[in-house]
């Protein structure tokens, strides 16, 4: 549904279509940048749609669990030989952030050595045992902790002289008048 439907449908305020508009766009540049660096990071090798479609069906498996919004990723239709493909890119890369931030190294799926069939097939195997992890549902079903904020900590006690009363200060300034 673009802007115009919402703004027919009353769902939106027609005055902020400004707002909405730089929204879209910062949007659509953060997308942009997104598909850019998964470029970037994407493996190279030669890979059977056969096998990328088992990766696909193991990420379509995870995908509700991080939010039942999703777009399930489409199936691969040909072989590919170059780099694999951004969607599934995107997908990993959002799978090995969270088991990351999850501490579960052993199910971390590694992004650089997918450059064949056989790793393909490993890293599916691990994304499947991850949509079946109790552990691993439970983290993404749990609220997220702001880490943008360092954590507010109490004062150490000073070693040093107390801070003096109201009336020992003015007794202090009046001596140094």
């Amino acid at each position: 549904m673009n802007k115009q439907d919402m703004t027919a449908m009353g769902d939106m305020p027609s005055e902020d279509s400004e707002e909405m508009d730089a929204a879209m766009a910062a949007a659509g540049e953060a997308d942009s940048e997104l598909n850019e660096m998964a470029d970037t990071v994407a493996p190279e090798g030669k890979y059977s749609a056969d096998i990328l479609n088992v990766l696909v069906d193991a990420i379509n498996a995870l995908l509700p669990l991080f939010d039942k919004n999703l777009p399930l990723l489409s199936p691969v239709e040909a072989d590919v030989v170059g780099p694999l493909p951004t969607e599934l890119v995107k997908a990993i890369t959002m799978v090995n952030a969270a088991t990351t931030d999850a501490d579960m190294p052993d199910l971390t799926p590694d992004l650089t050595s997918m450059v064949d069939d056989r790793a393909v097939r490993m890293t599916a195997a691990k994304l499947q045992l991850l949509a079946k992890n109790r552990d691993f549902k439970m983290f993404l079903s749990s609220p997220m902790k702001m880490t943008d904020e360092a954590p507010v900590k109490a004062a150490p006690a000073s070693a040093g002289p107390a801070v003096p009363s109201d009336d020992e200060m003015d007794k202090l300034f009046k001596s140094r008048m």
